[in-house]
């Protein structure tokens, strides 16, 4: 799972809002409404939605790496699913 923060920042990239994930709300608020929630895309939802320039995952003993684009595009996390997230902003980045 990944954190509000970083499913909110995929939102904001205008990353599709639904499909076989979750959806999750900022913890710090009593009251939730519908817009306050971001969805939280599975592993294989972001490596699909990196399409052919997704390279690899790997884990060294610190985190996990994702990398596409002939590795000079990357995405570092804690766990795989943080780790691709990045790599699809990384791709997604506006210039």
């Amino acid at each position: 799972m990944i954190s509000y923060e970083l499913a909110k920042q995929l939102q904001d990239a205008r990353f599709p809002q639904s499909g076989a994930g979750k959806r999750v709300a900022p913890l710090d608020k009593l009251v939730v409404r519908r817009e306050d929630f971001a969805y939280v895309p599975t592993l294989e939802e972001l490596i699909e939605a990196c399409g052919n320039r997704f390279e690899f995952l790997a884990n060294n003993a610190q985190n996990w790496r994702a990398r596409a684009d002939n590795s000079i595009v990357e995405g570092e996390g804690s766990t795989p699913i943080e780790a691709v997230a990045r790599l699809w902003l990384a791709l997604n980045r506006k210039a």
